[in-house]
Parts: C-alpha cells; sequence; structure tokens
C-alpha cells in the first residue's frame, strides 16, 4: 500500500472514529424519544462502526464488514423521520 492511500485510509478511519465516540457519548436511553429497540441498534451500529474503524487501522480482515454493518445499523435505526 502507498504511503498516500495508507494516510487517507487513517484520516477516514480516525474520523469515523471520533464520530462514533462523540456521539456515543452524548446517547442516553432515558432521553431516546423512540423505541428501546432503536436504541439499541443505533447504539450498537456506532460501536460496530468504531470497532470496524479501529480494525481498519490495525489491519484486521474482518474489519471492512464491521464498519459496514455499522453503516447500515445508522441508516436502519436512525430516529429522524426522512424529509417528505
Amino acid at each position: 500500500m502507498s504511503a498516500l492511500l495508507f494516510a487517507v485510509v487513517l484520516v477516514s478511519a480516525g474520523t469515523v472514529l471520533v464520530r462514533c465516540i462523540c456521539v456515543a457519548a452524548a446517547l442516553n436511553s432515558h432521553a431516546w424519544p423512540g423505541h428501546p429497540f432503536r436504541f439499541f441498534g443505533i447504539a450498537a451500529g456506532y460501536a460496530l462502526a468504531g470497532g470496524g474503524a479501529t480494525g481498519i487501522v490495525l489491519g484486521w480482515h474482518h474489519a471492512p464488514h464491521l464498519l459496514l454493518i455499522g453503516a447500515a445499523c445508522w441508516v436502519g435505526f436512525e430516529r429522524r423521520r426522512p424529509p417528505c
């Protein structure tokens, strides 16, 4: 892997990891307006995405799968309604 590509991977994984840490620190199950199942889904999505970003930096071969499942959880369990 070239040095430029590795730098882009590090910056991208760092961005995802910082986003996961910031949002996970602000999650509160008592203030969650939706169903508890959706809270568990979004929390698990952030955990999986953070684990996937860390695994990509460390070179773990299952990390992209974790990152993909985490992103799918973000889409599937997001509590906001889409604009119609």
